[in-house]
């Protein structure tokens, strides 16, 4: 019998350090609702790469500004999705201090310690310390994913004001599901079954391609 495995590529990676457009709290007051839909322009927010952070961890956007003065940050990038229909679960890893909301397209798609509701000076309803990336993983009909560019935007809270850290890195990744074989699969031996004192051949083919 002859088994055929393949492998595949990613058809969702987006990595830690990616770039976002991002926009701090305290320039927020006015920001529309759609901000987190393709109507929305950017054009005017500044651009940098994960981790967004002050107080812990290293690299990225050191946000020096945000303790005692804002406790949010808007983000935004886009991600590329590709043979959409076969994609079953979505992995999201995210390192975070303390909170978060992400929307996938316009749409809500997970959140973690989010206030119940949005402002540009809500907080994380609970402490959570960053160091390590925590998978959730997302069934794919829960996230309105498109063949090429979708749009990804996050809002990231702290738990106060007064916080000494905040942190926010994100990846996205998924692969395409693995077609199922049927277990009733026939197959077909031109040799009946018996006791056998030699050594022979045997031919197996099967009745479906």
């Amino acid at each position: 019998l002859f088994f055929l495995c393949s492998t595949t590529d990613g058809q969702i990676d987006f990595s830690t350090g990616s770039t976002y457009k991002y926009l701090k709290g305290s320039a927020a007051a006015g920001l529309p609702g759609d901000w987190m839909t393709d109507a929305f322009n950017d054009s005017g927010w500044s651009q940098g790469n994960t981790p967004f952070r002050y107080g812990d961890g290293t690299g990225g956007v050191l946000l020096g500004d945000m303790m005692n003065n804002y406790s949010t940050l808007y983000l935004r990038s886009s991600f590329n999705a590709f043979a959409t229909d076969r994609i079953k679960t979505i992995r999201f890893s995210v390192n975070y201090d303390d909170g978060f909301v992400i929307w996938v397209n316009g749409t809500r798609v997970m959140s973690r310690n989010a206030p119940a509701i949005l402002s540009y000076d809500g907080i994380a309803v609970a402490n959570h310390e960053s160091g390590t990336f925590e998978s959730f993983y997302l069934d794919s009909t829960d996230v309105p994913l498109v063949e090429g560019t979708n749009l990804l935007c996050i809002q990231a809270f702290n738990v106060s004001l007064g916080s000494s850290d905040f942190y926010f890195d994100f990846s996205a990744d998924a692969a395409l599901s693995i077609p199922e074989v049927p277990e009733t699969l026939p197959l077909n031996f031109d040799r009946e079954a018996g006791f056998c004192d030699a050594p022979f051949d045997l031919r197996i083919s099967s009745g479906q391609p």
